[in-house]
This record gives structure tokens, sequence and C-alpha cells, in this order.
């Protein structure tokens, strides 16, 4: 198991700042986080006797089924879970028992191990209900796998009496089909806002991005060609607020937090958002875009709270994308006042993403890479600015920007 060094050559990088990157490149991001994760497992591996020795199975699996260790190791959950056992000095031995049982039961090889609990999480795949916990032995046998006092099937998509698969959801047509996780583990560093939903419907969720998808697959294509490079898993939110949420955390690279959305342009608008975030953290996995000790606080025209300059920074990329977006959608937009509102989001983010960017280059925060990353998402956006907007998309736009800014100078002063 080897973590290869990684680069984006000059095209790539510029690419990327300039707001796109193609699904090469978005590959690559995931790559290199895969990458990450392996680095921070050998590291607990070789740090920690009881995860050594759970490590060499590991090792033992991937010799002879490399593919589905990699898929487990590529799960958000087990990046999220090595960053934080690594920071926190924290038993790893638990976690690998769990990430070799994955490994196990999808290439259905024969491996003994450790489980601590009866209802077993087994990242990227389900929950499996054992008798007792302690250890426990996989075993291939005819249609499935044993798993201590359980059977997976071969097909461990499917359903059984002491297994419970994650939903999984296929969208699109043949010639551009996506699928994605619903998976509602919970980081233990999660924000409160994040937390999953644990009474999501499948099947309501599997028509929403169904829907979500036809918007990006026709109006979007070049969103829609990243996304599946990036994005591998969904966790529904809780409904309920006033507006939709939506959320990316830097530890689990490849999950979006999504709440139900309200249209499938909304959900649409919501995942290419999301999309922009994923691969700043991949690209700042590679390289520090905002120099370390950075402490100064940044009005964000999107957000009720001071920034530091890594929040202004991504908020400005994914905006980015956001106006990027509508940029398309007004095209798409029909009747009258889906124009109108396509026009307007068009109009307020661009100018926003603009002031936000010149707001940080002003600045002394950004390393040399971050100022060419600016530098050329700012060019991106000059030339947004000049196209043209119908008069009452702009007055609306300005509204909003203003009665945002008076707010967030009222709360903050």
């Amino acid at each position: 198991m080897k973590a290869a060094p990684f680069a984006l050559r000059r095209e790539q990088f510029a690419a990327l700042a300039q707001g796109g990157g193609g699904p090469s490149v978005v590959s690559l991001l995931a790559d290199a986080r895969l990458s990450r994760t392996l680095q921070l497992i050998k590291h607990l591996a070789a740090t920690q006797a009881s995860a050594a020795a759970v490590f060499a199975l590991l090792v033992r699996l991937e010799r002879t089924s490399p593919g589905s260790v990699t898929r487990v190791l590529r799960h958000p959950s087990v990046g999220a879970w090595a960053l934080r056992v690594a920071a926190r000095g924290e038993p790893a031995a638990p976690g690998l028992h769990r990430i070799t049982l994955a490994a196990a039961v999808d290439a259905r090889e024969p491996v003994t191990v450790e489980v601590f609990r009866c209802d077993v999480k087994i990242p990227g795949m389900g929950t499996v209900l054992l008798a007792e916990p302690g250890k426990i032995t996989v075993t291939p046998i005819a249609g499935g796998t044993r798993v201590g006092s359980a059977t997976i099937p071969a097909d461990w998509r499917t359903g059984a009496d002491r297994w419970r698969p994650l939903p999984r959801v296929t969208v699109g047509a043949r010639e551009r089909p996506a699928t994605f996780i619903l998976d509602d583990w919970a980081g233990e560093d999660e924000p409160p806002s994040l937390r999953p939903d644990a009474a999501a419907v499948p099947d309501t969720w599997r028509t929403a991005l169904d829907a979500a998808w036809r918007v990006l697959s026709r109006h979007h294509p070049a969103t829609a060609a990243e996304l599946p490079r990036a994005i591998k898993v969904v966790t529904p939110l809780p409904g309920g607020t006033t507006s939709p949420v939506s959320g990316t955390a830097d530890a689990a690279f490849g999950c979006v937090f999504l709440s139900p959305p309200a249209d499938p342009v909304t959900a649409a608008a919501s995942l290419a958002h999301e999309l922009q975030h994923t691969k700043l953290i991949g690209l700042t996995d590679l390289f520090p875009l905002v120099s370390r000790g950075a402490s100064r606080r940044y009005y964000a025209p999107w957000r009720a709270d001071p920034r530091p300059a890594s929040g202004l920074l991504h908020g400005c990329y994914a905006f980015a994308g956001v106006a990027a977006f509508w940029r398309n959608q007004r095209r798409a937009a029909a009747p009258p006042a889906d124009r109108l509102f396509a026009e307007t989001e068009f109009a307020r983010w661009r100018k926003a993403v603009a002031e936000a960017v010149a707001e940080l280059r002003a600045g002394d925060e950004l390393t040399e890479l971050g100022r060419q990353f600016t530098g050329l998402l700012a060019d991106t956006i000059a030339g947004w600015l000049a196209e043209p907007v119908s008069r009452a998309a702009v007055a609306a736009a300005r509204r909003l920007g203003s009665e945002h800014r008076g707010t967030w100078l009222s709360a903050n002063r």
C-alpha cells in the first residue's frame, strides 16, 4: 500500500482557479485525498501496536483485492475517521477492524476481525446486526458472506434479515449515469447543522436527486461531468427550515450534506455549490492558498458572521460556482418570472464574488499561489460582469446586496 506524490500542471491549476477543472482534474484531487487517508492510516499503524496488527490484515487484503480496499478507503467517513483519530491520538484499532471488515465483505475474502458492538456500521456498505460483540470471522459461502452470526448476500446492496445496506441512488440516462450512496453516518466533528436525518426516506431522495440531475445534465454539462468524480455520498439533513441547507466538511471529502430541496433547480444549484467547495478542499490538500496564522475577519456577502480569509476564499469559489449556475440557467428558464430570478441571482453573485475577491487580494493573507488562484478567479468574474443583464435584475440584485450588508453591519459592529 503506497501513497504516491501528486502534482498539478499549471494549466490544470489555472482551470480550477477559473472555476472549472474538468473530470480528470477532479479525479486527481480525489486520488490525492485517498493518498492522504492512506498516509494517516499508515502513521497510525506505525505508532500504535494494536493498530499495526489490524493494518497487516488490510495489507494482505490489498494484495489480493486492491479494488475492494480502495473503494472502502475512498468513503468520506473513513477519511474523516483517520484524520480525527490521528489528530486526537485515539486508539485506531476499532476503526481499522471495521475498515478491514468492509474490504473483506466487498472482496468476499476470509478474515478474522474484532467488533465492539452488536450493530456494526461497515463504511460505505451498511449495518450488520450480530448476536454479540467480540472476534468474528468473515467467511465466503454459497450465495453470500458469513459475518459472525449474520449472512450478507453476495450482492451486498440487497437487504437481508440481519443486514441493512445503505441505500444507493442511480440517476441519469444510460449515457450519463451517476450513483450516490445515501449515508446517515455522523462524523463526530461535524457541526450541529450537519447532523444527519436518520428518518430520511430513500425513495423521496431518489426522486429529488434524479430531478436535480436532469437539470444539471441538460443545462450544466460541465458540472454534470465533474460531479460524480467528486461526490459519492449524499447525507440527508432534516427539513423544516425556512430555506434549504447544504454543506460539506473538509475532513469528509466526497460527501455532500443536503436538506430536502424545494425544487429540482434549487437542488441542482446546491449540488453545483457544494461541488466547488469539494474541489477547493481537494486543492488545499495539495497547496496552501492562505498563509498560516491569518487572523483577520472579513465581510462575506453570503454569510451573517465575519469570516476568516480561508472561509471567505471558500465562499468566493463556491459562489462563483453559483453565479456560473445561474448564468447558464437563465438561458434555460422559460417563464419570465423564472428568467428574472435566474438573472437576478447571476447579477447578485457575480458582483458579490468580485467584491469579496478584491477584498481578499487587498490584504496580505494569501500565499503566492493563493494570489495566483484569486487573480484567475477574478478574471473569470470580470468577464461575467461585462455580460448584459436586464435592468430589473440588476436593480433587484443591488437591493438584495444592500439589504444583506446593512443587516450584517447592524449585527457585527
